[in-house]
């Protein structure tokens, strides 16, 4: 799996253990399989299996969404208006961060009805037996 997803198109794949990444994979030996929502989220060898090694496997692909989905619009406009309506307000939580000589004023937090939208563009992240499973 990929770590960025959706996958739309490999331009190459490898499976190499001595991490050279010289010759590509025949675009025969492999596709991309699609999730419910038809976007690409793993590649699947039709000639055998990865080898089990570590970062053996290297993908070169054009990835992300054709069209951005109407809940991740809708989470940003639902960012960007808390955001203007706490600036309105003298209270609110922020933190400052320097770069450079200019210093970047940014609010503390996400509306959870935005989260709440981002939540199932999460997916869980399964790194080997010695590691645990994580959120990406």
């Amino acid at each position: 799996m990929p770590r960025a997803f959706p996958v739309i198109s490999i331009t190459e794949l490898y499976d190499d253990i001595d991490r050279l990444y010289a010759t590509p994979l025949d675009s025969s030996l492999y596709a991309i399989s699609n999730d419910e929502k038809g976007e690409g989220y793993e590649v699947e060898r039709f000639d055998c299996i990865f080898t089990r090694s570590r970062r053996n496997v290297k993908i070169v692909f054009q990835g992300g969404y054709a069209n951005i989905p109407y809940d991740l619009q809708l989470a940003c406009k639902v960012t960007m208006a808390y955001y203007y309506q706490k600036q309105q307000q003298q209270d609110w939580t922020t933190a400052t961060q320097s770069k450079g000589d200019e210093d970047i004023t940014l609010i503390q937090g996400i509306p959870e009805s935005a989260t709440k939208l981002l939540d199932k563009f999460k997916r869980l992240e399964i790194l080997g037996d010695d590691e645990p499973v994580r959120n990406r």
